[in-house]
Formats: C-alpha cells, sequence, structure tokens
C-alpha cells in the first residue's frame, strides 16, 4: 500500500508539473538508448450529464475529486532536430574560429545592418566592447551608409575604401569588404560578413 501511495504522490506532482506545457525529456528506448523527446500532457474531459434541456454537460464535481480523470501524453522524437543544432552549433563556432583568427575587424551583420557578432580585432580598433556592438547598426562605426541607400547593393562582393568612425570619436581610413554566408540557423536568411582593414599605415 505504501508504495502504491508514491506512485501516486509521484504521478500527481508529474501531471501538476506537465499539464498544460510542452517539455524537453529524455526518455529511453527498450533498447536502452536514450532518445530526446518532446512531451506534452493535456487532460481530456469524458465524464459528461445530460442536462435538463437536452445538452450534453461535463461533470466537473468528479474532476474535482479526482475521479475519472483522463490525460493525453504526447510525445515527439527530437532526435533529428538535435542532430541538426549540434551540426549548426559546430558550424557556428567553426565561424567564429576564422573570425578571431582574423587580424582584421571582422563583422557579421544581417540584411538591415544590425551586428550579429563581432570580433577581438573589431574591439580593438573601435574600442567598443563586443557586446557594445551586437544588436546595433554597422552605422554605429560607418555611417556613410546611411546616405548608400541598399546597403547589401552597394557593397556586396566589391571592395571599397570607407571612412570609419572609433568610439572616442576618431576617424579611421579602411578597406572594407562585404561577402555572403548562409545562415541555416534562421530558415536560410542570409548573414553578411563585413571585414575592414586598417588603412592608417599605408
Amino acid at each position: 500500500e505504501t508504495n502504491n501511495t508514491n506512485k501516486f504522490d509521484k504521478l500527481d506532482k508529474f501531471i501538476a508539473s506537465h499539464l498544460g506545457t510542452r517539455t524537453e525529456v529524455v526518455a529511453k528506448h527498450v533498447s536502452g538508448k536514450e532518445i530526446p523527446i518532446e512531451l506534452g500532457l493535456t487532460e481530456i474531459q469524458l465524464s459528461t450529464e445530460a442536462g435538463d434541456n437536452g445538452t450534453t454537460t461535463t461533470n466537473n464535481e468528479e474532476d474535482k475529486t479526482g475521479n475519472d480523470r483522463i490525460f493525453c501524453l504526447f510525445m515527439h522524437d527530437l532526435t533529428r532536430r538535435k542532430k541538426n543544432e549540434c551540426i549548426l552549433l559546430k558550424r557556428k563556432r567553426q565561424i567564429e574560429s576564422v573570425m578571431e583568427a582574423s587580424f582584421d575587424p571582422d563583422f557579421t551583420i544581417c540584411k538591415d545592418g544590425k551586428i550579429q557578432n563581432a570580433n577581438h580585432a573589431a574591439e580593438d580598433l573601435f574600442g567598443y566592447t563586443k557586446n557594445e556592438m551586437i544588436g546595433q547598426n554597422i552605422s554605429m562605426i560607418l555611417p556613410s551608409i546611411e546616405q548608400d541607400g541598399d546597403f547589401m547593393e552597394t557593397y556586396l562582393g566589391k571592395r571599397s575604401e570607407q571612412v570609419v568612425v572609433k568610439k572616442d570619436g576618431h576617424h579611421v581610413d579602411v578597406e572594407m569588404g562585404v561577402t555572403a554566408i548562409d545562415n541555416e540557423e534562421a530558415n536560410n536568411e542570409m548573414l553578411f560578413c563585413v571585414i575592414m582593414h586598417d588603412l592608417t599605415r599605408r
């Protein structure tokens, strides 16, 4: 009887924590292999009675006492999604490694010019921290693009000399190149790599 009580207590806790939610958990296959799944739990109201007007209504009193409660537990296999996430994460880390290996300031931006990532060389040249740059528009250091219309159409696949502005207000001449990269992590939305080479010494 004690074991049954413990089982019901665990079941009650499980229902309370998962009812009406979606949760990622690890399930175990009969072979012993662990499988990542998305788990959802909903309650089905089946206890009904006929009203005076001929309509059918749910007997809520029985639900409140815990009797005749039926639940639908559904599971979705996340194995393929998790595998793809691992591939994308590995690819992202490879791109970041290449960026950090560059001696020149390197930015990843989206089509509207918002900075997604920046390397340490960009921090060193412009005086901003990476966190200060991420989420801001590239125009914060390249004000001339505000007059250039479509930034990507103007600069994609080209090299051009630009004047950029550092955090302290000083201007620096750079050679800028823009290339496109696939962003599989966001439904193949295009991202762009912007590389700037300091021309001060030249």
